[in-house]
């Protein structure tokens, strides 16, 4: 027979008053079980166990926290775990010695569903098994369900105020917080460690629902088979060495990671007071069942709670702002914000509102646009008076603002600027809005009146195009103009600006999708409302009369050179895409209206090489230059611009415009001399295309001279323009079909020529001078290939591929041989 003795030490948690002691007695909670595990007979085996266990379960429990074979005595050490199938199990462990004089380790189990758990506000150390001694037993015996009191909130404070008097709390229990914060896998390795007391301190510092995240166990030879949050050891076992710690104390006590010494910092900064509030509002906050990886989430949650609830009892309005705008979700937000106008009066909220906007930094505008959206939403429900009232004080305060120019900045202004929507400021509205900032502005009514729809049509429209939608970016264009001429004086012209703003955003979008089906459209729709913009409400800097000027540039509007010049800089000086886009638009506008594009030379020849424009203006034009682009005035210096692909695609169309029928042989006179200053080749393809619309104006000519004027001009006009091969299969393909009479008389006028020419050559000298112009030619690409072979086997010349030695020892080998 053996006595398993426990530590003898004060109860961490007593009975409840009343308990029933009787095994027969219904217990009061359900879901505990108990089990003692320890030597009977020199034998390990279950000592005693709660009536609801069987003795394989009981067995099963105490074996799921077994924490080795220990090599020291252990007296008082604690475990909590989340065990598979058990819920939370809570254990105390003592040693003692054996018939033989060797330590065996008796443990006293208590398991406990989570449901109870947290109903015992989640505090293991009030339901670890009380310290007793067992009589000694011959078989497992049985033993009453247990029964714990939850504590209070208040008693909780005063047990933590008392154990954070009897640690080290800057360097033990700091650095413990911190550990658990940074990591799931914390070792510490002591071999009198007081980690008991450091345990209470941080179960006590978290709220209950997070309590179930801090699972520990004190005193290990192995790695433990529930894994805790926290594992304790007198030494580094080698088993220990099988896990991946993320912190192993006290040897990386020095390892920092700056969020979790943070909020290490903050949580252990805040007072009883502060504390409690925070719990009781976190409970109302928290997630059912949070993460165990989440916990430092939800500290940093209950130390901004915290800092709220310190703000609140100092008189801090700028601290509660700051707390109630670092919520990391909605209803934290929402609850902060009614508790910060709950306790300030609405005029000093509004003062250090704008106190915190003139800090200017990130941080400050990030925050101060979290405040002005939520106190948006109060203001809109329905007690929304206060809220109103401080979002009155901070329009009114963002006068005297120097704002930053930081996404941050455009955001916090934003925010301003649907305040001063939502109360029909226009002026307001135009001079704080911002195309590029996001706007959150939710499905809250707009006041009644007709100029807030109208500045509320104004932030709904921006909001839209805000992507660079061409469609949007026109209703947006309408929308400003309605607002912009109830203005005057400098909100007209930032009403002009954000209308530029606007359609900039949608043009360099516009270039970014040149090649879809729709683009040129929107670009032009897109153009001609800005203009109509404009026609209402002038330009409100240099850049739009730069962007007016350019695309007016069909209605002929003249700018001094000083003016042009200053536009063109304008120009050059805007982003790519943007403006590819502007150039791209101008040039659609003359395709449509027919007219020349002398200011969009004028731009594209002061840039340095830019494949983007050159790219843009292939793809729009491809879209909509479907029969080709004009070929008269500046057109083709604007297509010298133009992808070297696009543009052989777009003067074939042209080159096919000319030679339809009837045939004006002006306009393809013209049409040749600009494809040939664009360097442009009729291939065999191209040929074979152009064929059959002149064959069929030429079965139109009569068989006169004129006739075969006519037709043989055309020919020799589209024949300089490709290589001998290509313009003899031309010619060919488009006499056969012509009158008999008509194609002898262009064959034989051909061929007169033809003969005059060669007959030219037969003079030595000529001949000479003939040879010596192809041999200066050799080099260039003057001559298309197939008409410089037919030269060089006309008039004798040596291959341009044989070095000139070869030429000459082949030309003396010729001459020895006669």
């Amino acid at each position: 027979m053996t006595t398993v003795p426990l530590a003898g030490a004060p109860d961490y948690a007593p009975s409840a008053p009343g308990a029933p002691n009787g095994p027969n007695e219904a217990p009061p909670f359900a879901g505990t079980a108990r089990a003692v595990f320890g030597l009977v007979d020199d034998q390990y085996a279950v000592v005693a166990h709660s009536p609801n266990l069987t003795p394989e379960a009981a067995h099963a429990l105490c074996r799921a926290v077994s924490i080795g074979d220990p090599t020291v005595p252990i007296d008082g050490a604690l475990s909590c775990l989340d065990v598979p199938g058990w819920g939370i199990v809570c254990t105390r462990y003592a040693t003692l010695h054996d018939a033989r004089g060797r330590l065996a380790l008796v443990s006293d189990s208590v398991a406990i569903d989570r449901a109870t758990f947290l109903a015992l506000r989640a505090d293991p150390f009030r339901c670890m098994p009380r310290r007793q001694e067992l009589a000694g037993v011959d078989a497992p015996r049985a033993l009453d369900v247990p029964r714990f009191a939850p504590s209070t909130p208040a008693a909780e404070m005063a047990r933590l105020a008392e154990a954070r008097r009897a640690v080290d709390e800057m360097h033990e229990l700091r650095p413990l917080l911190a550990a658990l914060l940074a990591g799931d896998r914390v070792l510490w390795v002591s071999p009198a460690a007081p980690l008991v007391g450091l345990l209470q301190c941080v179960v006590l510092l978290l709220p209950p629902t997070l309590r179930t995240l801090v699972t520990f166990q004190t005193a290990a030879t192995r790695a433990p088979r529930s894994m805790p949050r926290l594992t304790g050891a007198d030494r580094r076992y080698a088993e220990l060495g099988t896990v991946e710690w993320t912190r192993e104390l006290p040897r990386e006590i020095g390892l920092a990671d700056a969020r979790a010494d943070a909020a290490a910092d903050a949580l252990l900064a805040l007072d009883g007071d502060a504390l409690l509030a925070a719990h009781a509002l976190y409970e109302d906050l928290a997630p059912a069942t949070p993460q165990p990886r989440a916990l430092l989430v939800e500290v940093e949650r209950v130390a901004r709670l915290g800092a709220h609830a310190t703000a609140r009892s100092r008189g801090d309005a700028a601290g509660a702002l700051r707390a109630a705008a670092r919520a990391d979700d909605a209803r934290e937000r929402e609850r902060l914000a009614r508790a910060t106008l709950a306790a300030f009066a609405p005029e000093a909220l509004g003062a250090a509102l704008v106190a915190v906007l003139a800090e200017r930094s990130a941080d400050a505008y990030a925050l101060g646009a979290r405040l002005v959206t939520e106190l948006l939403r109060e203001e809109a429900g329905a007690d929304g008076a206060v809220a109103s009232r401080v979002l009155d004080a901070v329009l009114g305060g963002c006068d005297r603002l120097r704002w930053a120019g930081d996404t941050a900045a455009r955001d916090a202004r934003a925010a301003v600027a649907v305040v001063a929507a939502r109360r029909g400021d226009g002026e307001r509205l135009v001079q704080l809005a911002d195309v590029d900032a996001s706007y959150e502005v939710g499905t809250t009514p707009w006041r009644g009146s007709a100029a807030s729809r109208l500045t509320g049509t104004v932030v709904t429209a921006l909001v839209h195009a805000r992507d660079g939608d061409a469609e949007a970016a026109v209703a947006a264009l309408d929308a400003i103009g309605a607002l912009a001429t109830t203005l005057a004086g400098p909100a007209r012209r930032d009403a002009a600006g954000l209308a530029l703003a606007v359609a900039a955003r949608a043009v360099a979008t516009c270039a970014r999708a040149a090649s879809d089906s729709g683009t040129p459209d929107r670009l032009r729709r897109l153009a001609e409302s800005l203009l109509g913009f404009w026609a209402r409400v002038a330009p409100g800097d240099a850049r739009g009369e730069a962007v007016r000027w350019l695309l007016d540039d069909a209605d002929t509007r003249a700018l001094s050179p000083h003016d042009e010049g200053a536009a063109m800089r304008s120009l050059t000086s805007a982003p790519r895409d943007e403006r590819a886009g502007w150039l791209g638009a101008a040039t659609l506008r003359a395709l449509a209206h027919g007219t020349d594009v002398g200011a969009v030379v004028a731009v594209a020849e002061s840039l340095p090489a830019d494949a983007t424009l050159g790219t843009v203006l292939g793809a729009l034009l491809g879209r909509a230059a479907l029969d080709g682009p004009p070929l008269g005035g500046r057109w083709p210096a604007l297509l010298a611009h133009v992808d070297v692909d696009a543009r052989r695609v777009l003067l074939a169309r042209s080159l096919a415009r000319a030679t339809t029928d009837p045939i004006a042989l002006d306009e393809l006179a013209a049409t040749c001399a600009a494809l040939a200053d664009l360097d442009y080749r009729l291939d065999a393809a191209a040929a074979d295309a152009a064929a059959p619309s002149l064959a069929r104006w030429a079965a139109t000519l009569p068989p006169t001279r004129a006739g075969a004027a006519k037709l043989g001009a055309a020919l020799a006009l589209l024949g300089e323009l490709a290589d001998a091969d290509a313009a003899s299969s031309l010619a060919a393909a488009v006499v056969h079909d012509a009158p008999e009479a008509l194609r002898s008389l262009v064959q034989l006028r051909r061929l007169a020529a033809s003969a005059a020419e060669v007959e030219a050559t037969r003079e030595p000298s000529a001949w000479a001078v003939r040879r010596a112009a192809l041999r200066t030619l050799r080099r260039s690409d003057e001559l298309l290939p197939a008409q410089r072979a037919l030269l060089r086997a006309f008039l004798g010349a040596p291959d341009d591929a044989r070095p000139w030695w070869r030429a000459l020892l082949g030309r003396r080998g010729r001459e020895d041989g006669r």
